[in-house]
This record gives structure tokens, sequence and C-alpha cells, in this order.
């Protein structure tokens, strides 16, 4: 699985409709109870046409694999819709997602659901910037619960953390990312 994260990004990459790709590269930590998980994830995306796009993205950890892409459709400059399917280290693998993000310089809202093989996931984050290199927010992520969020961006990189609550078992989540 881990290998379908090089065969993604090869693919995109290769694909002269994609000329113009921006996105991240971000490793995250989750940290639950005594135990450390970390995964790294890409996300991609670009335009087509006019409002139309694609996006992709894959998460590759120790315990779970999956990617997907699909298009997408921003109907102004700040929101964009998307619709996915791909696969995961799951049986039956096959996966779809959505989403929909909604931002300006001062904040954004992102919520993603997905599911197939594994079963529903979501994660719903908000984040509204007091300064230009710091954000305060909440999310919400399915199995971990929800709480606030802090973000940082240095330049090409976000650094964020939060501490999510669900039935008294806390679960801190890390991240640092890469923008290109």
């Amino acid at each position: 699985m881990k290998n379908l994260f090089l065969v993604l990004v090869l693919v995109v990459i290769s694909c002269p409709v994609f000329a113009q790709i921006t996105g991240y590269v971000e490793n995250q930590f989750t940290f639950v109870e005594s135990q450390v998980t970390p995964n790294i994830d890409l996300y991609l995306n670009g335009s087509i046409i006019g409002n139309f796009g694609w996006s992709a993205w894959s998460l590759s950890g120790q315990y779970w694999s999956e990617a997907y892409i699909g298009p997408t459709f921003s109907p102004t400059i700040w929101s964009r819709v998307g619709v996915f399917y791909g696969i995961e280290s799951a049986n039956p693998a096959g996966r779809y997602a959505t989403s929909l993000w909604l931002g300006i310089d001062e904040g954004s809202f992102l919520a993603i659901y997905e599911n197939g093989g594994s079963g529903p996931w979501h994660r719903i984050v908000v984040n509204i910037n007091f300064l230009k290199e710091l954000g305060l927010g909440v999310m919400d992520q399915r199995y971990f619960g929800n709480g606030p969020r802090i973000q940082f961006n240095i330049g090409k990189f976000v650094g964020w953390a939060t501490t999510l609550q669900k039935d008294e078992i806390s679960t801190e989540l890390i991240g640092i990312q890469y923008t290109f």
C-alpha cells in the first residue's frame, strides 16, 4: 500500500493536463495514552478547465494506508467541493470521500467525509487566523472526538496541534506541513 503513495505521485506528475499542481506533504503524529502513531499525508490539486479541477489524497502509516482521487468544483474563489474514489488497506478496499472547503485570509473551514471498506470516517477543521502566523480553531475527528486546535503559519510551513476528547480519553495530534 505504501507503493500506492508513490504511484499516485508519479501518475499525477506525468499527466500534462495537471500542469499546475499545488498541495502539501504532511507528517502527522497521533498520541493516544503512551502510544505514538506517525503517518505521512500527501495532498495534491490542480485545475482542469474553468472552475473544474481535481484533487488527490494519500495517507500512509504503520497501520493504515489509503489513496483517492477525483474531480473538484470551485463555484467561488473561497469555496471548493470534491468527490473522490480510491482504495484503502482494508477488505473490501474500495473507498469514497467528499469534501467541502471554505476559506479566506482570515480563516477556513474544511469538512471531509469518507466511507467504504473499513466504514465511515470524518474530519472537520475550523481555523481563524488572529495573526498572519497564528490561527486558533476547533477540530472534530471520528474515533477521537473534538477539541481546540492551534496553527502556526511560517512561510511554506504549517504546524498544528490539537487535543481531542471522547469518552474521557484524550488524543493529541500534531502535524507539520510543507505546502507547495
